[in-house]
């Protein structure tokens, strides 16, 4: 059975209707086509910092850390469970703005809470941060949507006994659609 995370992640995919190009940006490891509601893709690549994985060959080699120009865009851009395997998220989302077409909608996951779970986990992220990240990388957030908690009462009490100061709503991380505007 898939995790709480996963489960709603999942049914947020399939609540997007998709029409045009995508870029699946990390998805080498579980590839987006098929997880979303419609599924009407002209043009469709995955992007990875790897070329193979799980019998997938990747169109592009690609490292979100630092800055890359594949010389086209698309008007779906997905960057799902991949951010937390991120060091440099300011820069991985410049690329992600390069990669989108103006008008253009990107889909990407943030943990807050979330357990280690690679060597190349790196960092976690709150609704504030996202936002401003999201902002000055040159997207406006059209929904965000927070992942919460299966212990969510249990969630709120280690809040509120670690700190006095707390907005503690069970959430544990996001899924977004943003869109790039054209400033």
């Amino acid at each position: 059975m898939s995790s709480n995370t996963r489960q709603q992640l999942e049914g947020w995919l399939k609540k997007q209707d998709i029409v045009g190009s995508v870029a699946d940006v990390g998805g080498l490891f579980l590839p987006i086509r098929g997880r979303t509601g419609k599924w009407e893709v002209s043009r469709y690549k995955i992007l990875d910092k790897q070329v193979f994985r799980n019998g997938i060959t990747a169109d592009l080699k690609v490292n979100l850390n630092e800055s890359f120009d594949v010389g086209e865009q698309f008007e779906h851009v997905f960057c799902i469970e991949v951010m937390s395997h991120v060091w440099n998220p300011v820069q991985a989302l410049k690329n992600l703005n390069k990669l989108t077409e103006v008008g253009g909608k990107l889909y990407i996951s943030f943990h807050t809470i979330f357990p280690h779970h690679s060597q190349g986990d790196c960092l976690r992220y709150t609704r504030f941060g996202i936002e401003k990240l999201l902002e000055e990388t040159g997207f406006f957030i059209s929904e965000i949507v927070p992942k919460k908690s299966v212990k969510q009462k249990e969630l709120e009490d280690f809040c509120v006994a670690e700190s006095k100061v707390v907005n503690c709503l069970g959430e544990i991380g996001y899924m977004v659609r943003a869109t790039k505007h054209g400033l």
